[in-house]
């Protein structure tokens, strides 16, 4: 554990994780604590070793509080606090968390995607691409289109977003968000799966209390290329409702009905 290396990309710098210190520290140190190959590892109160595969490592809350603060001090936050920041990472498709009785295996997604040592990315290129890669940084463009051209989808120019929206999306929120999209600089892949991941973010997020025009309005405010329901959860759902007093009242005008109104001929029919 102590040697090696581990690769940070430079798209980090535009996520929700890299602007929240505690989650991005902790995020590190996840891939730090990764194995970079597979493992048998032994735990206490387990009878057998427990394997472990690539980008995979056990912890458990204590364990990993130690970890994440390696010096005592009174601001240190509890070891609750710490799993539930690993638990954001979980929310935001980073990890996965495996519970056991006495451990949890960690799991971090698409390891091999962006770990793998050089000798398997040689592996994987072909004979052209390996001429054309003449220094690091056309290495990661030529990887970052590869992965967007291998998604099975229709090139941008044969697939509207525009007709994937749900009736329940308003018109304008998503042609916003499909704008934000078009004209962000990393030019993120417009492709029906990568929307449908959208429409998918944004239900959850709805079921936590936001509208969809407020995520729409977090997303074009901020840098990044998509949206999660995670990127939400250091803000405050708008709790002021949309109805109109037309509808609060059924059709009525806010007028008094109650018993004590005087004037009876200014009451509907039904209720004189």
């Amino acid at each position: 554990m102590d040697r090696g290396y581990l690769k940070l990309w430079r798209r980090s710098l535009e996520s929700a994780v890299f602007a929240n210190p505690d989650l991005w520290k902790l995020w590190c140190l996840c891939l730090i604590k990764a194995n970079h190959k597979a493992a048998f590892i032994t735990v206490d109160g387990s009878t057998e070793p427990i394997r472990i595969e690539p980008g995979q490592f056990i912890t458990g809350r204590y364990s990993l509080h130690q970890d994440f603060y390696r010096r005592k001090n009174k601001k240190n936050k509890s070891p609750l606090t710490v799993w539930r920041w690993l638990q954001t990472l979980e929310k935001c498709e980073n990890l996965n968390i495996k519970p056991h009785n006495k451990y949890s295996v960690i799991t971090i997604e698409n390891w091999n995607e962006y770990q793998s040592s050089e000798q398997q990315a040689n592996n994987r290129r072909t004979t052209g691409e390996q001429q054309a890669n003449t220094n690091k940084n056309d290495k990661n463009d030529k990887n970052d289109k590869k992965k967007d051209n291998n998604s099975g989808e229709p090139p941008s120019e044969s697939f509207d977003p525009v007709m994937l929206r749900e009736d329940w999306i308003p018109e304008k929120d998503w042609l916003d968000l499909i704008s934000h999209r078009k004209n962000h600089k990393k030019k993120p892949p417009q492709t029906e799966r990568a929307y449908k991941a959208i429409i998918k973010e944004l239900n959850k997020a709805s079921e936590n209390g936001f509208t969809v025009t407020e995520c729409v309005d977090a997303l074009s405010q901020s840098t990044w290329q998509t949206f999660k329901a995670c990127y939400m959860d250091n803000r405050q759902p708008n709790k002021k409702t949309s109805h109109s007093s037309e509808d609060k009242h059924n059709g009525f005008d806010s007028r008094d009905y109650s018993k004590d109104a005087t004037n009876t001929e200014d009451l509907p029919e039904f209720l004189r």
